[in-house]
């Protein structure tokens, strides 16, 4: 049974069975590698108009530039941010480009991080550490190339699975970043992810660190300009040390940002998502590099 179960498994083509022929919508399945091609499964008789739901519900949902009737195939990452575990990647300014298919056939370099910047430059412990690559790195999580909406929060903040899936304005527009993008741990164990983290790391010991230096979240909030920023508690406590947050804003370079706690946001909802709505008005970096252009530009880093 084992060997038919592995002959099975790779296979070329993997056969499913149906029982959504009547759902009034396409359905596209992922491959197990993210980076590739996602592929219909279906054409409804009866498909759905984006015209037919709540106007509310309309924003919360993410427009591709495709027919679905026409597009067996297509790569969401040409329009949408993504992350990918493997593939030729390069760093532009900060962000990092991955090689991989588009939806025509061809390749490009599409943006999978907009927080590669190098941390080492913003590490209080940078000097006496000699860069050991001990760290624990705090992975960003991002749902827009243009986000209107910052959170900040703990090194050890995990992101409920479940909160992401809700079809939320407020998320839709945001991005995860910690005020320590990369922390050395006490001792000889590197964590595997952040569970536990808060165990191990104290926020006294956090608060030491952003008090050396808080360039890197100063470079964030410049480089988004958001429309909202939202802290969790940690972040909320330990920001409240450097900057004055009495007031529901932050200064940042001069420029003013209003706050709320990440516990707050049931309470402020309509307050928030009518910021997360306004317009980008933070840098802009091209979602897709064509490789010819990227050719182009690690030419003149070279020179």
């Amino acid at each position: 049974n084992k060997k038919r179960l592995r002959k099975e498994l790779t296979r070329e083509e993997i056969e499913f069975v149906k029982h959504f022929d009547e759902v009034p919508y396409y359905i596209y399945f992922q491959p197990y590698w993210p980076e590739s091609l996602l592929e219909r499964m279906n054409i409804p008789r009866h498909p759905v108009k984006i015209k037919q739901f709540p106007e509310s519900l309309q924003k919360r949902i993410p427009i591709v530039p495709i027919r679905f009737d026409q597009q067996k195939n297509f790569q969401i990452a040409e329009w949408h941010p993504c992350h990918f575990y493997n593939g030729d990647w390069e760093i532009v300014d900060g962000y990092k480009y991955t090689l991989a298919p588009l939806t025509n056939g061809s390749e490009a370099y599409v943006m999978t991080d907009m927080n590669a910047l190098c941390y080492c430059h913003c590490c209080p412990e940078k000097d006496r550490n000699d860069c050991t690559f001990k760290c624990h790195l705090f992975e960003v999580s991002q749902f827009t190339s243009q986000p209107t909406v910052l959170f900040v929060v703990a090194p050890w903040e995990m992101i409920d699975y479940n909160y992401i899936l809700k079809p939320d304005v407020i998320i839709q527009h945001s991005v995860w970043i910690s005020f320590i993008t990369r922390l050395l741990i006490p001792g000889d164990t590197k964590p595997y992810n952040s569970k536990g983290l808060n165990k191990i790391v104290s926020e006294e010991y956090l608060t030491d660190l952003f008090l050396k230096n808080d360039s890197y979240i100063e470079k964030m909030i410049v480089r988004f300009s958001p429309r909202v920023i939202i802290l969790d508690d940690v972040a909320y406590r330990v920001l409240s040390k450097r900057y004055n947050l009495s007031s529901r804003k932050i200064v940042v370079d001069e420029a003013c940002y209003p706050i709320y706690k990440k516990s707050e946001i049931d309470c402020y909802r309509n307050e928030i998502e009518s910021l997360s709505l306004l317009p980008y008005r933070g840098e802009i970096m091209p979602h897709v590099i064509s490789k010819e252009d990227m050719e182009r530009i690690k030419s003149t880093k070279n020179d």
